[in-house]
């Protein structure tokens, strides 16, 4: 038998079933997409792979270590017509580097994202939720047919997350139902985080002219959103509330067609940096990046980056991988389970997305377990917490400043949340186990301060609660069986504006529709 080159301790996996080795075919066939993947690595990676003295492996070393039954890894990526994938392939370069030089083999595949931004434009809200469900039987039928042990997964925003995640944790009860191969294990390296852009100065004055035409019009209210709006970072979001409002100041006669045209353009043009990134606001993308962390699936050293990891930080996702290699305990399906009432509790303390209740239900079904929302808000109603981010958009204290934060040592991201709401007396599960072969309260014992007192109101996580109010409420009703409304995103006198009030539904086949009725002067007419 082809022998690999010799590893001191290298780990092989502890199953009955390893089809490289019972199979030919597989040991024919995927040999040769490793070399090349580390050939690639080499090449596009020459100072990373000199610093390690790291030389490209021969075809027997790699079928040497498939029929060992070594470790055989897929590295998941995106597509990198999504914005938050445009900084995949070197991360994934790196990540087979450091899976060969600990003994494993390196596979890589990538599954298409929708970016819900742009589907939003056009018939693609219609396949948004849709590709999650896809997405999710993409990765299991990839993983699953070519047999693979471990994920490490850069994980992008929008559906993509919570279907990786779903997708491996099928993978992990189909195996556990056949009893003869190993659980599935996955680290979780979220995409960087996008910074902001800027409202061009030329750009600005124009708005400032429409905001100052509109009041002079007797139309105050317009130039009053037009202001609030200029307040934000530039991001699609706001370009979108732009387009709104701007449609509105056409059809009142203020601007006409070509002046809108010209302002959206340039607004556009100006919104995404070019290493692209998860947007900064506190939406889908970054509320997944949050669960990922809260579930215990993703190391610190990766939880929240600007820009391509160092290599070290790939290492260190890649070494906790080894670190739980057959520990069944630290499998996903157990991570999921053991952190779900952590995680609906930082879910409400950091105001993150309402999506994610349609996401985590799906997610655990996946992982075998019957969770609905009324197992969320049941969590929620038992052990409330208070909200401890002080995210926002207009005050500097955006995702991207809370990764700076981190980046400078101010905090220690998820650790820092769980050390906050455990001081604060939140029932938090400190003995569930996370990715890095430690429970939470092993990993916090030393956290003694986690947030940087000196930063002040600058600080983005809060040891001292922002207010009791947090999270999604789940709300019941006549027209509906139930509804999230994310109250952390309203404030107290907005919240209390909607007390003791009768509201009339008004129903829209499409979000193009309800758009053109809210820009209408004559809405409230009508």
């Amino acid at each position: 038998m082809l022998q690999s080159r010799s590893i001191p301790n290298a780990i092989t996996i502890d199953e009955k079933a390893n089809p490289y080795r019972d199979c030919i075919q597989g040991l024919a066939n995927q040999p040769i997409t490793v070399v090349r993947l580390l050939r690639d690595a080499v090449n596009e990676n020459p100072v990373v792979a000199s610093d390690r003295k790291f030389d490209v492996p021969e075809i027997r070393d790699v079928v040497g270590r498939l029929v060992e039954n070594r470790p055989r890894i897929a590295i998941i990526g995106g597509a990198p017509d999504h914005p938050a994938h445009l900084l995949d392939r070197p991360q994934a370069l790196m990540a087979a580097i450091r899976i060969w030089e600990m003994g494993g083999v390196p596979f890589l595949f990538h599954v298409p994202v929708i970016c819900d931004g742009t589907a939003q434009n056009n018939i693609g809200q219609s396949y948004s939720l849709a590709s999650r469900n896809h997405t999710a039987a993409a990765v299991n039928i990839t993983f699953e047919g070519h047999s693979y042990h471990a994920a490490y997964v850069i994980a992008g925003c929008d559906k993509s997350p919570a279907a990786v995640v779903a997708g491996l944790a099928a993978a992990d009860q189909a195996r556990k139902y056949r009893g003869d191969q190993a659980p599935v294990w996955a680290v979780f390296a979220p995409s960087h985080v996008l910074k902001g852009g800027e409202i061009p100065d030329g750009t600005r004055r124009l708005l400032d002219k429409i905001a100052d035409d509109a009041d002079r019009a007797g139309h105050d209210d317009l130039g009053s959103d037009i202001r609030e709006n200029m307040r934000y970072i530039l991001q699609c979001t706001s370009d979108e509330a732009f387009a709104g409002l701007l449609d509105r100041a056409r059809l009142l006669g203020i601007i006409d067609c070509k002046m809108e045209r010209r302002v959206l353009d340039e607004l556009a043009g100006a919104t995404c940096d070019s290493k692209g990134g998860i947007c900064a606001f506190n939406g889908t993308g970054n509320s997944s990046r949050t669960m990922l962390a809260a579930f215990g699936l993703t190391p610190p050293e990766l939880e929240l980056l600007t820009d391509v990891p160092p290599y070290a930080a790939v290492a260190a996702g890649i070494d906790a991988l080894f670190g739980v290699f057959n520990k069944p305990e630290y499998a996903i399906s157990n991570l999921l389970k053991r952190n779900f009432a952590n995680f609906v509790r930082i879910h409400n303390a950091t105001g993150s997305s309402s999506n994610m209740l349609l996401h985590l239900p799906f997610m655990m079904r996946y992982a075998g377990f019957d969770v609905t929302i009324d197992d969320y808000q049941d969590v929620r109603l038992k052990t409330p917490v208070p909200e401890i981010f002080a995210h926002s958009l207009t005050e500097n204290r955006d995702t991207f400043v809370l990764a700076q934060q981190m980046a400078e040592g101010k905090n220690r991201g998820m650790e820092s949340i769980y050390r906050v709401l455990a001081d604060l007396g939140v029932a938090m599960d400190l003995d569930a186990p996370t990715v890095l072969g430690k429970t939470w309260g092993e990993r916090i014992a030393n956290l003694e301060n986690p947030v940087d007192l000196s930063l002040g109101d600058k600080s983005v996580i809060r040891a001292t609660p922002v207010r009791k109010r947090s999270g999604v409420d789940v709300l019941t009703g006549s027209f509906f069986e139930n509804c999230a409304v994310k109250t952390s995103g309203m404030s107290d006198q907005l919240i209390e504006h909607f007390d003791n009030h009768v509201f009339i539904v008004r129903y829209y086949e499409n979000e193009h529709v309800c758009n053109a009725d809210f820009a209408s002067p004559d809405l409230v007419t009508r």
